[in-house]
């Protein structure tokens, strides 16, 4: 079985969430300082969970952000980027690589366009637009209603999308998918047994690979569709919510492998 599961917001949260009742360890650093956690109970439970399947990182972190998460670097494969690069024991996975950049170089000009007129736009944060891993522009929105009528009127849905949390704003090519990468994974693998965990909506396209379970906190922005079934909210909140989704997992694998000794 494969356990695709998102970190920020799902498995791992900032230290705003952490309190002394939910006894916490890091996971996550960067600069040297501690940035990410999970609950202790959480951790003991993605021990036994990476012992007994495939976990895999699923992650819109560029790859040098995600390698700042060491719990996670044991994990055999791992997709950073929202889909775009795919590791396989820490290395780059050349095959998908190379159908990133064939299909990158179909929208490459729009990508440069929209990058030179979002610099120029007012409620675009110190007029800063980064692109990630050199697939998706990133950037932070300080007036939101005035973004989302830009990106409305602008993005062009047929070659791309974009996806918002709180003040953060992402442009993906289509071919730039969390789902896509996943699929790609499972038939290497070999494994259509799938359970899928994420809070947002590009998360959400992963869920419609999911055979065995999917899991959404309900603070997510991700939008539950009719289509998707064995959706489940957790309605735990903050760092306890990944807690809960880690326990339902270790449920299902005790269920799935009583079935292979019946």
């Amino acid at each position: 079985m494969i356990f695709a599961t998102d970190l920020d917001r799902t498995m791992i949260y900032s230290e705003k969430f952490i309190n002394k009742d939910n006894r916490s360890f890091v996971i996550g650093y960067q600069d040297g300082r501690m940035k990410s956690y999970m609950t202790r109970n959480a951790k003991i439970l993605l021990d036994e969970i990476k012992e007994r399947t495939t976990v895999i990182p699923c992650t819109t972190r560029a790859r040098d952000q995600y390698e700042r998460v060491p719990y996670f670097q044991d994990c055999k494969y791992a997709i950073c980027a929202n889909g775009a690069i795919i590791l396989k024991d820490g290395i780059e996975d050349a095959q998908w690589k190379a159908v990133m950049q064939e299909n990158l170089l179909m929208c490459i000009k729009e990508m440069k366009a929209y990058k030179e007129d979002l610099e120029k736009q007012d409620f675009v944060r110190k007029n800063v637009i980064k692109v990630v891993d050199g697939y998706f522009l990133f950037f932070r929105a300080e007036d939101m209603l005035e973004c989302l009528k830009y990106l409305e009127k602008n993005v062009d849905k047929e070659k791309f999308y974009y996806s918002i949390s709180t003040t953060k704003v992402y442009i993906f090519p289509k071919f730039v998918s969390k789902k896509e990468a996943l699929r790609y994974l499972s038939d290497r693998i070999g494994d259509k047994d799938i359970v899928v965990a994420g809070d947002s909506d590009v998360d959400f396209q992963m869920m419609k690979l999911a055979t065995k379970g999917a899991f959404v906190p309900v603070y997510g922005t991700a939008t539950i569709e009719n289509s998707i079934n064995n959706v489940t909210l957790i309605h735990d909140s903050g760092v306890l919510a990944g807690e809960f989704i880690l326990q339902e997992v270790k449920k299902i694998l005790n269920e799935e492998e009583t079935k292979d000794v019946n």
